[in-house]
């Protein structure tokens, strides 16, 4: 055998595997440590079961659009292991945004990013298996330089959507699904709420709080009145500047730039009279 065939491994040398390329979703739980710190263990694991629950809920509804989550600490990790890049990227938009607003609705922010690119899921000689590629390090990237409270999807997710299915961003952004922003990333409505549902709630005003319409629509407003509280909370004690503070301030201006006026106003108007997570719980179940 030449020296340049020579095979360090310890065995003939298989072809490598192509990198298989897809979109995952990363999300992070922000004061992670805090919460462990607060919380009794009971309670973050009811939290986190319930946010899991988006993901398995996805997967019973459409068992043809497989998704896996992996969970560990203050980290989810959703991908899609069907090959199709169009029900890909519809599937982690609708878990991200359930997720995010499960969470947010508990009391705790979040905040994550999607992105497509080289992805690997490799199982060792061991049996464990191993997870890489660079689609994950853009995410961890995307997600760490943020400073507000929500789910971002990288230009490298629409442009493949655009090359492939000439995907219409302009419609979404109509819709108010996304803003996009300068730098080309997409900012998800992490509310949910479609465009007919002010048309919908805006006389649940005018009845008595039992007879809303809420169980369509409870944890986008639960998680409005949060960012809310946590907003307000800053700013009665006069902090305006803290990186902790401005990222609910800015979580909040974003919203108001997004949502059409009408659902921002009636969102601020409803969200102190809902009723609280626990009762609403109750009556749903």
């Amino acid at each position: 055998m030449q020296r340049d065939e020579l095979d360090l491994r310890g065995g003939a040398s298989p072809a490598e595997p192509a990198f298989s390329e897809r979109f995952i979703l990363l999300l992070d739980i922000l004061g992670f440590s805090e919460l462990v710190e607060e919380r009794p263990a009971k309670e973050i694991f009811s939290i986190i079961e319930r946010a899991l629950h988006c993901t398995h809920d996805w997967t019973k509804k459409f068992p043809y659009w497989p998704l896996k989550t992996i969970y560990f600490s203050d980290t989810f990790l959703v991908y899609y292991e069907g090959e199709e890049f169009n029900a890909q990227f519809s599937a982690l938009v609708d878990v991200a945004r359930k997720t995010l607003t499960a969470l947010l609705s508990d009391g705790v922010p979040v905040r994550g990013a999607i992105t497509f690119g080289q992805f690997e899921m490799r199982d060792s000689q061991q049996g464990e298996t191993v997870f890489f590629g660079k689609a994950l390090i853009d995410a961890a990237k995307a997600e760490k330089t943020e400073n507000w409270i929500g789910v971002l999807a990288t230009p490298s997710c629409w442009r493949c959507l655009q090359k492939e299915f000439g995907y219409d961003l302009e419609l979404d952004e109509q819709e108010h699904r996304w803003l996009r922003r300068a730098d080309g990333a997409l900012l998800l409505n992490p509310l949910g709420l479609p465009s007919d549902a002010y048309a919908k709630l805006k006389n649940d005003l005018k009845r008595p709080v039992n007879e809303w319409k809420l169980r369509e629509y409870p944890t986008a407003i639960w998680a409005f009145r949060f960012l809310v509280e946590q907003a307000r909370r800053y700013s009665e004690a006069g902090d305006f500047s803290s990186r902790e503070a401005a990222k609910y301030q800015a979580t909040l201006a974003f919203l108001k730039k997004l949502l059409p006026q009408e659902q921002y106003e009636w969102l601020e108007q409803v969200a102190p009279r809902v009723p609280s997570l626990s009762v609403v719980r109750v009556s749903l179940c």
